[in-house]
């Protein structure tokens, strides 16, 4: 009996002893979350999974190493959550130096605490940032976010991206981790890539302006939601081309939202935003019961430089079980279109009605939670007990069942689109869209000498037409150039087509020789099947468009089927004789001669690039990042840095080629992976470089075989640790 009573007395002390412990860890008076016994005492079951911490997590484990006077004045900087309403300023969001380690490796890294509302800082486990920097990356990683699971429903954002990614969506890098600081365990984080110009160039984006919310602070003191200002916004990163301060096409966006009638809306808002990718992001929202990216924060806007229009990013999604309406503005609006709306819900029937997608989605819950299953239980900081977490686990999992059978039934209700946009419009009601293109054709071109005109056709016959001003070609029509049509611009003028061009035996050129004109482009999928055949174009340059940079007096930017044969590229200012962005494309049996910096640049292209002549080019002879056309048969003769120049992911075959008379023959560089075999390369100063340029992109090994190496003053010059 009284064995029986010591070990209650015994036991009764050690969960007393534990429960003030919990209360003191979990600073129980910080805002938003006063002390619950309840859930103290639930963590005290936690001692019954003591076995876990004797096991290898089978995380990677980061260890951060702070000054502690540092670390003292991390924590003394919060502020008072009562007084800031449980709202964490970025005034008080300061960097700290410190020392990462990961597998051996040290890097010098700054750090600060994260997120906005309480439970990122408020907490004995708080959230992080750390800043590598652009040379000494992290993985390719200059940045990253060490983000409390819980405060992302622990797998749901994970599981977000990972649909993210099956729809074609474009999210962050994330995996599950282990951190210490000071030798002192915090426990589970989720690990994100941040918003920045690395995060962009790494998905073969380029770098361009990416907006999100501004200090919620701010927006709340204001009481406004961010589509309402300019001033509500920020970038997190900044386009190379445009001024800092220049938010263009942001305020476009916004006056379309606000200010316009639905049919100049749903008329315009193509021109400058992906609709395809925007309702994919709307799908994935109601795949997930999210309102979470709203009329208030986690809106993730890219303007893509070379496209001209924005792209979304799915961000702090979180979900659950509900028909998202409502939420946010310009969803809302995209959503009064029958035909928007009409795509929308073919997306989310093609997932639901699969099956297949259901049972990976859960297979990948399930993988997540075995993964961490251990580091959690040995997580002592969480707020929740162990028990409390199989629980959320568990219901999480129903939810997301819930979701895709309510989907389900949504989709087969009369009732879908009211409920979706809010709006007593029914999807058979028709929108009449009004036709640009008539009008601006007819105005900008209405009295150009030997001009043809024809519904849904822009012929250019024989002889001069004057171009003055920049003339923008919409979606819709055929665009000719015949045999003898010369195209004679003024000093900065450009023709930018959506519509598909086929011009023959045309020149584009300049009314001054001393005064370049601009660009002439092709733009977009409705330009697919282009063709530029015995063309010459020279004195051109480069030219901003409706949002767009062309840096190619000829260029081809997400167009596919491009052909460019037998032409001439001669004398043009700007970057590029001919550049080709985000298409497939066939060059073959041109010249490109004497241009002032590269004869030919293809960016995220493919196709073929044969039998083409570059001479005297003052920059590059050939200049591809991230590209793998076929390269065959073509001769580059003198070029003021590289014959050929592969960098960041190109993976090209490069083939029965000649690079002479060139600083470097061919120089591979960055995580470039080409294929280079029966080349000559004779009489440069280096035949073949390789190095890094781009931190970011780490080395890969490449292929270097049965290639003529012949009076080159260097025939390998390496950098690092690059193999062939």
């Amino acid at each position: 009996m009284k064995n029986r009573f010591k070990l209650f007395l015994y036991t009764a002390i050690i969960l007393v002893v534990g429960l003030i412990y919990l209360i003191k860890i979990h600073n129980p008076t910080a805002f938003g979350w006063q002390t619950n016994v309840v859930t103290y005492l639930t963590k005290l079951t936690d001692v019954f999974y003591l076995p876990y911490w004797f096991k290898s997590s089978g995380l990677p484990v980061y260890e951060l190493t702070l000054n502690p006077d540092d670390y003292v004045f991390l924590n003394r900087n919060l502020p008072d959550p009562k007084a800031t309403g449980g709202i964490l300023a970025d005034k008080f969001k300061q960097f700290v130096p410190a020392s990462f380690d990961f597998e051996g490796r040290q890097y010098q890294v700054r750090v600060r605490y994260r997120g906005v509302d309480f439970d990122h800082w408020t907490r004995p486990k708080k959230s992080w940032r750390v800043n590598f920097g652009s040379g000494q990356p992290f993985f390719g990683q200059t940045a990253i976010n060490l983000i409390i699971p819980e405060d992302r429903g622990m797998y749901l954002e994970e599981l977000s991206n990972y649909r993210a990614k099956k729809m074609g969506l474009i999210v962050p890098e994330s995996r599950f981790v282990v951190l210490k600081v000071n030798g002192q365990t915090e426990g589970v984080y989720w690990q994100t890539e941040q918003w920045n110009e690395a995060f962009l160039e790494k998905n073969d984006l380029p770098i361009g302006n990416l907006y999100g919310e501004i200090d919620q602070e701010v927006r709340l003191a204001e009481q406004q939601p961010i589509f309402a200002s300019l001033k509500f916004w920020r970038k997190y990163s900044q386009d190379e081309v445009f001024a800092e301060d220049n938010y263009t096409e942001l305020s476009l966006l916004l006056d379309l939202l606000n200010n316009v009638s639905d049919e100049e809306f749903f008329t315009r808002l193509p021109y400058i935003l992906d609709i395809d990718n925007f309702i994919a992001w709307q799908a994935h929202s109601v795949l997930m019961g999210s309102i979470h990216q709203d009329h208030l924060h986690n809106f993730r806007l890219y303007w893509h430089p070379a496209l001209g229009k924005f792209m979304v990013m799915p961000w702090d999604v979180l979900g659950g079980v509900g028909w998202p309406a409502n939420y946010h503005p310009l969803a809302s609006r995209v959503l009064k279109n029958p035909d928007w709306l009409a795509k929308r819900n073919q997306i989310l029937a093609a997932y639901v009605n699969n099956p297949d997608n259901l049972a990976d989605d859960l297979a990948y819950y399930d993988q997540l939670a075995a993964q961490t299953k251990t580091a959690v239980f040995q997580d002592y900081k969480k707020f929740f007990s162990n028990i409390g977490y199989l629980r959320q686990l568990e219901k999480t999992r129903r939810e997301l069942i819930s979701q895709f059978q309510l989907i389900q039934q949504k989709l087969d209700s009369d009732s879908l689109p009211d409920e979706v946009s809010g709006f007593p419009l029914p999807v058979t009601e028709p929108i009449d869209v009004a036709d640009p293109a008539k009008s601006v054709i007819e105005s900008e071109f209405a009295d150009f000498d030997q001009l043809f005109l024809t519904p849904k056709q822009l012929t250019f016959g024989p002889g001069t037409h004057l171009i003055n001003q920049t003339r923008v070609i919409p979606p819709g029509y055929q665009v000719r150039l015949l045999p003898g049509a010369r195209l004679s611009f003024a000093e900065g003028a450009s023709f930018v087509s959506l519509s598909p061009v086929t011009a023959n035996g045309a020149t584009l050129t300049t009314q001054d020789p001393d005064k370049p004109w601009g660009v002439f482009a092709v733009l977009g999928e409705s330009a697919n099947g282009s063709s530029f055949n015995g063309v010459t174009v020279e004195y051109g340059s480069e030219a901003i468009v409706n949002g767009a940079y062309f840096s190619g007096a000829l260029a081809a930017h997400g167009a596919d089927n491009i052909v460019v044969s037998g032409s001439t590229f001669r004398f043009n200012r700007g970057d590029d004789g001919l550049n080709v962005k985000y298409a497939d494309v066939s060059i073959s049996n041109n010249i490109f001669a004497d241009n002032d910096f590269d004869g030919l640049d293809l960016d995220f292209a493919t196709g073929l690039v044969a039998g083409n002549r570059f001479l005297s080019n003052g920059n590059d002879g050939m200049d591809f990042g991230s590209a793998s056309p076929d390269i065959t048969g073509n001769l580059v003769d003198g070029a003021g840095d590289k014959c050929l120049s592969l960098g960041e992911t190109a993976s090209p075959k490069v083939t029965g080629n000649t690079f002479k008379n060139c600083n470097m023959g061919i120089a591979v560089k960055d995580s470039s992976q080409p294929e280079i075999s029966g080349n000559t390369i004779s009489d440069n100063h280096i035949g073949l470089a390789s190095y890094l340029k781009k931190p970011i992109f780490p080395r890969k090994e490449f292929i270097f075989k049965d290639n003529q190496l012949i009076d080159n003053e260097i025939d390998f010059e390496e950098e690092g640790d690059y193999r062939l």
